[in-house]
Parts: structure tokens; sequence; C-alpha cells
């Protein structure tokens, strides 16, 4: 009798995160409406345009990132939700702004980014807007999101070493985006030279350890550890398997499906400097094993698997993801939860309403008529 039993308590729990799921994901739609009418009234034309761009086109990305007040005990969940959809939103609202609007030195870029590392701290700075306003006005939108993050991260963080653990994932995020938003001429081998530097790197090529520096995830793993009231081994370990496994597959199987919009653009790919499709493939599908592997060790290993096999269901039955219904399959034959999962991706893509065009980048508008 004590299988059935075990059955049916693996059952209930699994029932009750996926209804904790629901009620996050029902939570961060609310938080998105909320910050989608702050950022219509940005007084900057061009910075609202790329504010709302940036919540229309990848409102997944926060919707995504809320799952993990799934996983902290449920009176922290709301606080979770808060700061994963603001610190998300701030992050694609940077993307946006230094890859699609007003042409931003290096330093405007590693200035903008400074904000993901101040957000994390509770006892932090608020942001410098002197730095920034000279070239647009935000009407403190940035601001605000920037003290959600920190007002939310306070009622979470029970430590303040765990700030020690995630302040640098955002610095690698701001470095990376910094160099990857630089014009053409040189940047690969800028990203060459800054990817070698990181001690994290290992078995992984330098455009993977670069793509990992591009995940939010372990953010919101770290933090969610330490809400759920994990020992400090226990957050460490979260971090190094978010960094940097889960976030190179998080981001490799992103730029996979981009690859052909990111040639038209003359943007960097990460996941096109391998020399051909196969030997891309081959090598997510190994990074996939070792991210089921590493996430067994952590806290409510379940969650994490949930998470490893999700990104591959999400990312690979997009519209784009044509060319890699192998891959989708060889990941499937790996793991049976990456085929159950799928289904109800697909009926969540069919009932949502398709994603609108990428924000145009900015152009510069035509003075040659002399009015």
């Amino acid at each position: 009798m004590a299988f059935p039993a075990f059955r049916f308590v693996q059952g209930t729990v699994a029932a009750l995160t996926a209804a904790r799921m629901v009620h996050a994901l029902r939570a961060a739609r609310h938080e998105l409406l909320a910050w989608r009418h702050r950022a219509g009234c940005i007084p900057d034309p061009e910075v609202r345009r790329q504010a709302l761009g940036s919540i229309d086109h990848k409102a997944f990305h926060s919707l995504g990132a809320s799952m993990f007040a799934a996983a902290v005990p449920a009176r922290r969940a709301a606080g979770m939700v808060r700061f994963c959809v603001a610190y998300q939103t701030l992050s694609d609202f940077l993307d946006n702004l230094c890859d699609r609007s007003r042409p931003l030195d290096a330093f405007m870029r590693r200035a903008l980014h400074e904000a993901l590392v101040v957000a994390l701290d509770p006892k932090g700075p608020e942001v410098p807007v002197r730095l920034y306003r000279r070239r647009f006005d935000d009407g403190g939108y940035m601001a605000e999101l920037v003290g959600t993050c920190q007002r939310s991260a306070g009622e979470l963080v029970r430590e303040e070493r765990t700030v020690q653990l995630l302040r640098p994932l955002a610095r690698l995020y701001a470095q990376m985006q910094s160099r990857k938003h630089s014009p053409p001429g040189g940047r690969r081998a800028r990203m060459v030279r800054w990817a070698a530097r990181i001690p994290e790197g290992g078995p992984l090529a330098w455009w993977e350890i670069a793509a990992a520096a591009g995940s939010t995830l372990g953010v919101f793993a770290v933090l969610a550890a330490d809400a759920r009231g994990c020992s400090w081994r226990e957050r460490r370990q979260t971090r190094s398997a978010y960094f940097p496994w889960i976030s190179a597959l998080h981001i490799l199987l992103d730029y996979t499906i981009d690859q052909a919009e990111d040639a038209r653009a003359g943007e960097l790919n990460f996941a096109a400097c391998y020399p051909k499709q196969a030997a891309g493939e081959r090598r997510l599908l190994w990074l996939f094993r070792r991210c089921l592997t590493v996430s067994r060790s952590l806290w409510a290993p379940e969650f994490h698997r949930l998470v490893v096999v999700g990104l591959p269901a999400l990312y690979l039955t997009d519209p784009k993801a044509g060319p890699y219904r192998d891959l989708r399959r060889a990941v499937e034959a790996e793991d049976r939860w990456a085929a159950r999962v799928r289904p109800f991706i697909e009926l969540w893509r069919h009932r949502r309403s398709p994603a609108p065009p990428q924000v145009r980048p900015f152009t510069l508008p035509d003075r040659s008529s002399g009015s």
C-alpha cells in the first residue's frame, strides 16, 4: 500500500504546484498591465515606444519568471511575483533602449544596465538618473521599476550574503549586454576577450558562457531559494546550477530560433557561432542532459526539472522553430516530462494573441527636405 499512497501524495503536491503556478500567472498579468499603463505615461515618445514595445512583445519573459513564485511559501508569493515582473520588465526595457532606440555609447549602455545591479539590493541607492536624463526623459519609469525590485527583494531576502550571490550575476548580464549592443566592428573580438575571463566557463565555448550571462533565471532561482528558507549551501548550489548550465540552455534556445531574424538585422547571435546546425543541436541536447543532472541536486528538484524541460517546450514550439523539429523530438526522447509539457505550451500559444512585430529600431528623422 505504500506505493499507491506515495503516488497519491505526489499527485496532490503536483496539483497544488500547478494551482500556484496559475495563480502566479494571473498575478503577473495584473502586474504587467499596471506597468504598461505606467509606461504609457513616459513623456519622451521614443522612450515610451520602446517601453511599451518591450512589454507587448516580451510579456512571456515576465510570465515565465513569475513561475518561481510557485516555489516559495504562499505568504511570499505576491512579493516574488512583483519582483520577477519588475526585474524582467526592467531588463527587457533596457535591452530595447540599447538595441533599438537612439544610438548610445559604451558609457551610457553600462550606466543604464547598472540599474539591474542596484535593483537587487534592498539597501541600494536610487538609480542615478543624471546619467541618462541627458539623452531621454522616462518620467521616472526606470526609477520606479528599480524601487519596486528593491522593496520586493527586501521582503524576500533573509540574509545580506544572498545579495552577494546575486550581484555578480547582474553585473555579468550588464557587461554582456553592453558589449553585445556595441557597434559591429570588433564586437565579436571584445566579447571573446570578455568571456575568456569568466571563471565558470569551464567546458563551455566563449559564446555559450556569454549566452549564460544573458539570462535572468539565476537571479530568480537564488532569490526563490532564500525566500523558501534554503540553507547557504543550497543557495550556492542553486547559483552554480543556473549559472552557467540552465542559463546557457535558456539563452541558446532563444538565440537558436532567432538566427534568421538576427542575421537580417546584423545582430550578434550566439547560436550562430556553431559551425553547422547539426553541431548546435547536438550541443544543445548535451546541455539539456547536463541541466537535468544538476537540477536533481537542488531543493525541490521536480520544480527545477520542470524549469529545464519547460525551456525547450517554450522555445521549440515557437512558430520560428520549424527547422528544429528534430531537436524537439530528441529532447522529448530524453525526458518524458518534455513531451507532457509541450501540449500545454501549444494550447497557451493557440489561445493568446500573436505577439506584435518587434519594436522597429530608432531612425533619425529625415531633414533633407529642409523643413
